[in-house]
């Protein structure tokens, strides 16, 4: 506070000073106390001597890095390189979205270029007080700092002329006589964070120094210095230095923990495993067994499940349901789901994930002898939860495959099939009388037209995955299920084709820190994707589309659920989508942002786009043997929640008992759905939206 504006960065170094050496002193009372009980003590090296054999040594390593990767290495680079391209391409549409006020950037250029300097002296600064103060280890975390941001700017150079990308306010092409890509400053502040937060393990530390790291690389961004893959790029760069910097110490001097190698044989919560479709037959047996409490930590309100969580679900109804008498049928679906997963159950106990499979072959033929119902946005439709499959009156037939894999930390699942759809040249034309009148959503009914005949092959789901610290992420084309009832949740289902998307999902369930752990057991997932098929789009200008051709760009969608068990007999869980963008509908940080956080309704140009949101409970009623189940399903259209709003909700309750008295192989399930709500006199609200 009481030091000058152009100082004060300098004045935040010292107390980090300080704050290592306290940290240095503690280890230097420690180091004597050793030292009085051993014969004899091992000192390191003086490592500045070979600091230009040390130099070279490192960047040869930096430049022939890609001549020594093998196949364990696939784990980290394939994603990078997805995650590279697809900022990359997302460069101007998040530069457009950052604050374009001239004095914010200019003060985010400022912060950047103190906080660089701010790292550089830190580690000029532990270096001087392990030299001058005889702490040998803190005179080698400075000087492999030092080293690594030297590494890291000469990479950095050679790749930026390499080629020569201009700085964003001059348009940011490659190969233009630019200086842009990667950031300088983003590859030296990543480099010397990387070996101190090393050197100096811990949470407040790592948190204090990546989170620097992170400020830096953020304030050029928003200075309009780089664009956001120059920055990336350079933080990678920078990772990078300092970890071979790191390694050869190690190797070299013997006195650095040398890093451990990346290996194959990780632990089942570290291996990428594929989701079981959402038709499964695996989903109704799991069913049966969480009705009895054979799976009391299954979560059925968040699906699909992994391969490997099922597994983890198997031997849990194992420890429960195995041995007991009179469980002859539970324990006929726990062996068939132990031959299913037995590969997963056996992963589970150690070894490596290395395996391309393809799981299964089918065909399907399906006759339809009437007129199908095809418009749901009124009447319905004849086929539902298949995945936006095409079908007419006819032979409707489709012939697949399911393919998966699985690397370590990454894999894929593709599913694709042949489908054939028989066409109709005189469909019938939906008269404008069976309409609702007030259903002002309808702009206008479609032409009428000749259906041709559909034969076409289609990736009904396609991704890639890479499981990193607990969480799962996919990229491509999947479906999700965020609801406990038979018929379709009413947010998120395979009624509809699968969402190209960007997802995280926990994937197995967590206990939350401190007095958060009275929720449970909990589970979350995150996506962002768009959609498909959208012809007109409501803007403030009037309507835009026609029904012969897409919209040139077609809105988004995110969603997240969170889902948790207060206690072993109940589930409860909250959800919320949103589409948003489109033409007339600019994609940029403060739009996205409305549409994730927004609790109100806004119209015109600051609308936050359609956003719905949903409840769901389960509860495992303590009767007829713990076999009935009670499920609850709403939504809420444009409003915070379904438990705020019920007049407004649309709603489904339902019960299922797994096993009928003297019938033990049978169960029952009834449900009830309603959506014509007597507060609202719009009978198709939850079956169109005035926005898309």
């Amino acid at each position: 506070m009481f030091f000058p504006k152009r100082f004060r960065p300098f004045f935040r170094m010292t107390v980090v000073v300080l704050l290592f050496g306290l940290n240095e002193v503690a280890a230097a009372q420690n180091n004597k106390d050793t030292e009085n009980t051993s014969l004899e003590v091992t000192r390191p090296p003086a490592i500045e001597k070979d600091a230009i054999r040390d130099f070279w040594a490192d960047q040869s390593t930096l430049i022939t890095s890609p001549m020594r990767t093998r196949l364990k290495d696939a784990q980290w680079l394939i994603p990078a390189v997805g995650i590279f391209a697809g900022v990359v391409r997302s460069d101007t549409s998040i530069l457009a979205g950052l604050p374009q006020d001239p004095a914010l950037q200019k003060r985010a250029v400022n912060m950047s270029d103190y906080g660089a300097f701010s790292l550089v002296g830190l580690a000029g600064s532990i270096y001087l007080y392990g030299k001058f103060f005889h702490s040998d280890h803190a005179r080698q975390s400075g000087w492999l700092a030092g080293e690594a941001a030297v590494n890291a700017a000469a990479m950095d150079y050679l790749v930026k002329y390499s080629t020569q990308r201009q700085r964003p306010i001059a348009g940011g092409k490659f190969f233009a006589g630019g200086d842009s890509f990667p950031s300088e400053h983003s590859a030296a502040v990543w480099s010397i964070a990387t070996v101190l937060a090393h050197q100096y393990p811990g949470r407040v530390s790592s948190t204090l120094l990546y989170g620097s790291a992170a400020a830096v690389s953020m304030a050029r961004l928003v200075g309009r210095q780089h664009n956001p893959s120059d920055v990336l790029v350079g933080a990678a760069l920078g990772y990078a230095a300092g970890r071979v910097v790191l390694n050869r110490a190690a190797a070299k001097d013997g006195y650095l923990r040398p890093r451990r190698d990346a290996t194959l044989s990780l632990d089942s919560s570290s291996m990428a495993s594929s989701y079981v479709p959402l038709d499964s037959w695996v989903y109704p047996a799991f069913d049966r067994l969480q009705a009895g409490g054979y799976a009391p930590s299954a979560f059925l309100a968040t699906r699909p499940w992994t391969r490997m969580e099922c597994a983890r679900l198997t031997q849990e109804v194992e420890e429960g349901a195995m041995g007991v008498d009179g469980l002859d049928a539970v324990q006929d679906i726990y062996r068939e789901l132990a031959k299913e997963f037995a590969v997963e159950l056996a992963e589970m106990g150690g070894g490596d994930n290395r395996a391309i499979v393809v799981d299964s072959l089918y065909v399907r033929s399906t006759t339809i002898a009437g007129t199908p119902l095809t418009d749901g946005y009124h009447f319905g439709e004849t086929l539902i939860n298949d995945s936006g499959r095409p079908y007419r009156q006819g032979e409707n037939l489709i012939s697949g495959f399911i393919a998966r894999g699985t690397l370590g930390r990454i894999g894929f699942f593709f599913r694709g099939e042949s489908q054939h759809a028989p066409g109709d040249a005189n469909p019938i034309e939906l008269p404008a009388s069976t309409v609702p009148a007030d259903d002002f959503r309808v702009i206008n009914l479609p032409p009428h037209r000749a259906i041709p005949q559909q034969d076409r092959f289609d990736p009904v789901e396609a991704y890639a995955m890479w499981r990193i610290a607990g969480w799962q992420m996919t990229m491509g084309k999947q479906s999700l299920w965020w609801g406990p009832s038979k018929g379709g949740p009413l947010l998120m289902s395979s009624n509809a084709e699968p969402i190209n998307m960007f997802r995280v999902d926990h994937v197995t369930p967590a206990l939350l820190p401190g007095f958060l752990h009275w929720l449970g057991p909990v589970n979350s997932e995150f996506f962002i994707g768009q959609l498909r098929g959208h012809t007109f789009v409501n803007t403030e200008n009037g309507l835009v589309g026609s029904y012969d051709a897409l919209l040139s760009r077609q809105p988004l969608i995110f969603g997240q659920t969170f889902a948790f068990k207060p206690t072993p007999n109940l589930e409860l869980s909250v959800s919320r989508t949103g589409i948003f963008g489109g033409p007339g509908f600019p994609l940029n940080a403060k739009r996205l942002g409305s549409a994730l956080f927004s609790v109100g309704n806004v119209f015109g140009s600051a609308d936050p786009g359609d956003r719905r949101s949903a409840f769901t409970l389960v509860y495992r009623l303590p009767m007829l043997g713990r076999r009935l189940l009670f499920y609850h399903d709403s939504m809420a259209e444009d409003e915070i929640s379904p438990i705020g709003y019920p007049r407004r909700s649309a709603m489904t309750n339902g019960i299922y008992i797994s096993r009928l008295p003297w019938l033990p192989k049978a169960d029952f399930r009834a449900e009830g759905t309603y959506t014509d709500l007597p507060g609202l006199r719009l009978s198709s609200f939850f079956y169109n939206n005035v926005r898309y």
